[in-house]
């Protein structure tokens, strides 16, 4: 599973080590299903969604990165596959990970 070890790191932090398995298997197959296959197409589908809110919110951007020849995907994937846990200062994802686990609750 790309990218969820960042995740798996917190849930160890914040939980015995076979709770954290099952809070990561859970959330895998309850709202990241298709993230974490061999065709990834959830994590595609969230993508394009995500450069197109880019095009419309930031414009000069998104066209300096086209100019580049750089795709939105290549900066924002590693964000979505990690569910933003490896953008984050430790501070804040240990808050965020509470949070995020009290959502799932």
């Amino acid at each position: 599973m790309q990218a969820m070890n960042f995740f798996a790191g917190i849930l160890l932090l914040l939980m015995p080590e076979e709770n954290a398995f099952w809070a990561l298997v859970g959330l895998i197959d309850d709202y990241f299903d298709g993230y974490y296959t061999e065709e990834m197409i959830e994590s595609q589908v969230d993508q394009l969604v995500f450069e197109e809110l880019m095009r419309e919110r930031f414009p000069k951007l998104v066209n300096h990165l086209d100019y580049l020849g750089v795709q939105v995907a290549w900066l924002s994937g590693p964000w979505f596959l990690s569910i933003f846990v490896n953008m984050l200062p430790w501070e804040s994802g240990e808050i965020y990970g509470i949070n995020f686990l009290t959502f799932f609750v």
